[in-house]
C-alpha cells in the first residue's frame, strides 16, 4: 500500500504526543530528507564512562530510539511547542494569561505524565537527570542549514508507561519521586489524544493568537522554527482535522487506552492498513500497563506471547542459567519493535536501535522493584508462601524458599485458558500476525497466532493495580474474591490500599470509587467492566476452593515478591 493512501491514519497512529506533520503536506520540501532530532535529557549522559546497566537505565528513561525525526512526524510525532501551545490555550479556556509552563505541567499531570526532581531507583554513582519536559516525553530541537529551519520535536519514551511514583507507607503518592519500572497506572493517553484533536479542531481563528501562545511559553524559538511552524505546520494541522471531521470526527478510530492500560495491538493495526480509519472500532482490546520485574524471564513477549524470536520454541521453562547474554539479546531485537507502533519508527530503524534494546536488558537484569511500603505479618507471609508453591508457582513461577527477598528462581512460561476476556486474543488475527511477519524486521521476530494468554511473573506485583491482563479488577483481595469484583471502579491519580493491595477506594452500590477525602493527583477514569475488553471475567480457580486464612497469607507473600 503507497504512504500517501494510509497518510492519514498513519499521522493519526497512536497520537501519543501530538500530531505529526506529513512530508506530503510539505510542497516545499522543508521538512523533508534527514531531519533528526535527540533527546535534550539524553544528552545529558554524553561522554560519561557508564556501563552497560547504566546505559540501559539512560535509554529506558530518555532514549528516543531516532523517534525525534522526520520519519516519526509523518506517524506520531509532534511539533512540540504548537501542540502544546493549543492544548495550553484550551486548558486555560481561551485565556492568554493562563498559558504559562506551570499550567502545562499541570495540564501533562492531569494525563498522567508527571516532571519529578528526583528517580529513586536511578544508578548510583550517576547524576540525577535534569528534565526539561514531562518525565516519558522525549523533547529534541532539529535543524538543518539548507534549507535554513529548525523544529522542536516530541515524542513519548518507554518511561510514559513504565515508570510511576513512588508510595508511602499509608499508600499515598509522592508525585516528586518516581521509580523506572513501575507501571504508571495513572497513564491517560485516550485523554490526552482527546483533548489534543480538540485542541486543533477549535483553535483560534486568528492565528497570531496561536504565535502569541507559542512565543509566551517559548521566548527561545527563533526564526528557523518560526518558519517551519508558520509555512507548514500549520496548515498541515488544518488539514488533518478536516480530513477526520469529515470521515470519524475524532483523531483515532480506536481508543488509545484506558488509564493504565494501553492499545498497542490496534496502534500497529492502523499503522499497518489492518484496521479501516475511517470506522471506529467497537472492540478496544486495552492491556494493563505490566511491572518490569523478571520480565527478562520470558520466552515470548505480549500478553499471548506472539511475539516470539525466529527459529525458536515460542514457549519453555526459563531457569537463571537461561537468562544468558543470547537470550538477552534476542528479548531485546523484539523490544526495539514497539518503537514502530509506540514511537512511528521505521522498521529498518527499530532493527538499528538493539543495541540500546540490549542495555536495557543489561539493566532489567538487575532491577528491583520498589518495595512494599507498608508493614507485613512475616509469620503470616511464610504461610503465604506454602500457599503459593501449591497454588500459584506451576503457572507464574518459582521463587527461592523463605521471605527475605524472594527471588525468582524458575519460569514456565505457562500458557492456558483461564476463563478471562478474550477480545485481545481474537483482535490479534491472522492479518495482525502477517502484517507483523512481511515487514522484514532483519529476522528478528517472528509472529504467531495466540490461543490463550501467557501467565507472568508477580515479582512487583502489589504497585501494578488493576489486574488481570485488561487491568478489570482493582486489587488482589477483589481477584480472590470473584464474587465481589465491582462492575465499576475508578483509576487514576489514585492511593493504594495496603490491605487490599491495589487501588485505594470505598464501595458505592457495587463501584469501587475515589474516596472522598482523598485527592487524585491525575484525573482518574471509571472503569466499566461491562464494555467489550474489560470484562472482569475469569482466574476463579484456585481461589473458589482456597479459605480466607490462605488467602491473606498469600496476600502477605505476594507483597514481598
Amino acid at each position: 500500500m503507497h504512504k500517501r493512501t494510509i497518510l492519514v491514519p498513519i499521522l493519526a497512529l497512536l497520537a501519543l504526543i501530538g500530531v505529526g506533520v506529513a512530508v506530503d503536506g510539505d510542497p516545499a520540501g522543508i521538512l523533508s530528507g534527514n531531519l533528526q532530532a535527540r533527546s535534550a535529557t539524553l544528552a545529558q549522559f554524553d561522554g560519561l564512562a557508564l556501563t552497560p546497566a547504566q546505559q540501559g537505565a539512560v535509554q529506558f528513561a530518555f532514549g528516543d530510539f531516532s523517534a525525534l525525526s522526520s520519519e516519526a512526524l509523518e506517524v506520531s510525532a509532534s511539533p512540540w511547542k504548537l501542540a502544546t501551545a493549543l492544548l495550553a490555550l484550551r486548558y486555560a479556556g481561551g485565556h492568554l494569561d493562563g498559558v504559562t509552563p506551570q499550567a502545562v505541567t499541570a495540564m501533562y499531570q492531569s494525563y498522567g505524565f508527571v516532571t519529578p526532581t528526583r528517580i529513586a531507583n536511578w544508578p548510583a554513582g550517576m547524576p540525577q537527570p535534569g528534565l526539561n519536559g514531562p518525565l516519558g516525553q522525549n523533547i529534541g530541537f532539529a535543524s538543518r542549514v539548507l534549507p535554513p529551519i529548525g523544529l522542536t520535536i516530541g515524542n513519548i519514551a518507554c518511561a510514559g508507561c513504565h515508570a510511576s511514583v513512588v508510595y508511602g507507607a499509608d499508600g499515598r503518592p509522592d508525585i516528586s519521586t518516581f521509580w523506572l519500572g513501575t507501571p504508571n497506572g495513572s497513564i491517560n493517553l485516550q485523554r490526552y489524544v482527546t483533548e489534543l484533536y480538540a485542541a486543533l479542531r477549535d483553535r483560534p481563528e486568528d492565528e497570531e493568537f496561536i504565535w502569541a501562545a507559542v512565543q509566551k511559553l517559548y521566548p527561545e524559538t527563533d526564526w528557523r522554527e518560526w518558519l517551519a511552524l508558520k509555512t507548514v505546520v500549520l496548515s498541515r494541522v488544518k488539514d488533518l482535522v478536516a480530513k477526520q471531521e469529515a470521515t470519524i470526527g475524532r483523531l483515532l478510530p480506536f481508543e488509545v487506552s484506558t488509564s493504565g492500560a494501553t492499545n498497542g495491538l490496534q496502534a500497529l493495526q492502523a499503522r499497518f492498513g489492518i484496521i479501516p480509519s475511517d470506522q471506529i472500532a467497537d472492540r478496544n482490546p486495552t492491556i494493563s500497563v505490566p511491572e518490569l520485574g523478571s520480565r527478562i524471564w520470558r520466552s515470548s513477549l505480549l500478553a499471548g506471547g506472539s511475539y516470539g524470536v525466529p527459529g525458536e520454541t515460542p514457549l519453555r521453562v526459563m531457569r537463571a542459567g537461561d537468562i544468558t547474554d543470547a537470550h538477552l539479546r534476542a528479548l531485546a531485537g523484539l523490544t526495539a519493535f514497539f518503537t514502530v507502533p509506540s514511537m512511528g519508527t521505521l522498521p529498518t530503524t527499530a532493527a538499528r536501535h538493539v543495541d540500546d534494546a540490549e542495555h536495557i536488558m543489561d539493566w532489567l537484569r538487575d532491577y528491583k522493584p520498589q518495595p512494599f511500603p507498608g508493614e507485613i505479618d512475616k509469620a503470616s507471609a511464610e504461610r503465604g508462601s506454602l500457599v503459593y508453591a501449591s497454588a500459584c508457582a506451576s503457572c507464574h513461577g518459582s521463587y527461592s524458599a523463605g521471605i527475605d527477598a524472594p527471588a525468582l528462581v524458575e519460569f514456565p512460561n505457562w500458557q492456558g485458558d483461564i476463563g478471562t476476556d478474550r477480545t485481545y486474543l481474537e483482535e490479534f488475527d491472522q492479518a495482525s500476525v502477517d502484517a507483523v511477519n512481511g515487514l522484514g524486521y532483519d529476522g528478528l521476530l517472528q509472529a504467531r497466532l495466540s490461543p490463550n494468554y501467557v501467565a507472568q511473573p508477580l515479582t512487583g506485583l502489589w504497585s501494578s493495580a488493576p489486574y488481570l491482563h485488561n487491568g478489570s479488577v482493582p486489587t488482589l483481595w477483589h481477584l480472590m474474591h470473584p464474587a465481589e469484583r465491582p462492575s465499576q471502579f475508578d483509576v487514576g491519580g489514585h492511593a493504594l490500599d495496603l490491605a487490599k493491595v491495589g487501588i485505594a477506594g470505598m464501595d458505592h452500590d457495587g463501584m469501587w470509587i475515589t474516596p472522598p477525602d482523598y485527592t487524585p493527583w491525575a484525573a482518574p477514569v471509571r472503569i466499566d467492566t461491562a464494555l467489550p475488553g474489560l470484562h472482569a471475567i475469569g482466574h476463579e480457580t484456585p481461589f473458589d476452593t482456597m479459605s480466607e486464612p490462605d488467602k491473606a497469607a498469600l496476600l502477605d507473600y505476594l507483597k514481598l515478591l
